[in-house]
């Protein structure tokens, strides 16, 4: 079996948005530029916890899930810190972000995780709980072993 445990790093790139309200156009700028996490695996057997810390969300998110061959699923456990506070409509509207669920699918491959992530975050007026979108987000990425 596979031993993933350990930290890796890599790079993030948004493949497309849906539901984003009236931040569309600025997740429209993001598309495919890149952005840089870090994450902590934990392995007993088939069964592997991973800590995202997603630097440019402000966000630590915990995932669980199952190594199968060299297939890896994790589903979003929980999220804590900030997420994207007082991100800019173009109307002067501000919103923020909050993660509320996100699914990875990857394959591992020697030194290297390679996958889709699929993320919907709360879209909140800013500053306060009410919810005016839920954002649809996909994503591939790349990790390496460190």
């Amino acid at each position: 079996m596979l031993q993933i445990s350990g930290t890796w790093v890599g790079e993030q790139r948004l493949t497309s948005v849906t539901g984003a309200e009236c931040l569309a156009p600025v997740f429209d700028e993001l598309l495919t530029l890149p952005s840089q996490f870090r994450a902590t695996v934990t392995q007993s057997g088939a069964d592997v916890t991973a800590v995202l810390d997603i630097g440019h969300t402000g966000s630590v998110c915990t995932f669980s899930g199952s190594l199968d061959g060299n297939g890896l699923d994790l589903t979003q456990i929980e999220c804590s810190g900030t997420g994207t506070l007082a991100l800019s409509c173009g109307n002067g509207t501000m919103r923020d972000l909050r993660p509320a669920s996100e699914t990875i699918h990857a394959t591992i491959n020697g030194g290297t995780i390679i996958g889709l992530a699929m993320e919907n975050d709360n879209v909140l007026v800013s500053g306060t709980g009410d919810r005016v979108a839920v954002l649809g987000a996909a994503s591939s990425f790349t990790l390496t072993r460190q």
